[in-house]
């Protein structure tokens, strides 16, 4: 009866939509859980950030250092931009392309 109504009332999703969900659980299930690994808290990338800086404070050369860092904000405003917020949602903020040679 459910295929029945999911071929004859193409204008009617929910018949279709309950289809798709015992057909392939997996990919048109309900999602329960969003999956975390592999990520880090805000506090551990704010302690790579300045573990980062403090090595290009101690390493290179004083005049490329504002070089250096510069290009490494705006590596991390880029990786900003892509990051997953916590309801699995992704920023909307725009890459930046301001990078020093």
């Amino acid at each position: 009866m459910i295929a029945t109504a999911a071929v004859t009332k193409p204008d009617t999703w929910g018949a279709a939509g309950w289809l798709l969900e015992r057909f392939d659980r997996e990919t048109y299930g309900r999602r329960e859980r969003i999956d975390r690994s592999g990520t880090i808290t805000l506090e551990e990338a704010h302690g790579m950030l300045v573990a980062v800086v403090d090595l290009v404070q101690r390493y290179v050369p004083r005049v490329r250092q504002e070089a250096e860092i510069a290009n490494f904000i705006a590596t991390a405003q880029e990786a900003g931009a892509r990051l997953a917020l916590p309801d699995g949602t992704r920023t909307t903020a725009m890459p930046t392309h301001g990078r020093t040679p």
